[in-house]
């Protein structure tokens, strides 16, 4: 009678393990899916940030771009109004006209900015950005940032709502 009773408890003892184990079985599944959703999770946000980052380097580029373009243009204006000017001279010969338009023309600044404001252009259609366009899609961009950065904000919200803030 007490080995049957010790049995009883024995198969009493490896039911309750064996439902331990079925619980911890479970948990780890459940924990498993958790890491699994939590490193989704930070692969969003590590995309998001890196979205951020990349757009604002992309609008201080377009702003340099834009900034240098602006400079070297009214340059190269006032000296082609001051060649013009020169050509419209009618008390000096045609060749002082040409002698002082040509060293202009022929100047390390004039050449520099000659070279230099196709370059900018390059630059910019490499960034898909045409000339005429860069204050709209300067502005596109900081749209697109400020959308990224709400959406970053809200996905962090989130997470902290939720307790599971990184």
């Amino acid at each position: 009678a007490e080995l049957n009773y010790q049995q009883s408890q024995l198969l009493s003892t490896k039911a309750q393990l064996q439902d331990q184990v079925a619980q911890l079985q479970s948990a780890k599944t459940q924990l498993e899916s958790t890491l699994s959703i939590l490193k989704t999770l930070k692969s969003g946000l590590d995309e998001l940030e890196t979205q951020i980052e990349n757009t604002k380097k992309d609008i201080d580029t377009l702003l340099g771009l834009q900034a240098t373009l602006d400079r070297l243009n009214a340059r190269w204006a006032e000296l082609q109004d001051e060649i013009a000017w020169l050509e419209a001279q009618a008390d000096k010969t045609q060749e002082e006209i040409d002698a002082a338009v040509g060293a202009i023309k022929s100047s390390e600044e004039y050449l520099q900015l000659q070279a230099q404001i196709p370059v900018i252009k390059a630059q910019l259609a490499a960034m898909g950005v045409d000339v005429d366009e860069i204050q709209a899609e300067i502005a596109k961009r900081q749209a697109a940032l400020e959308s990224l950065e709400n959406r970053l904000e809200t996905l962090l919200k989130s997470l902290k709502e939720q307790e599971l803030s990184p």
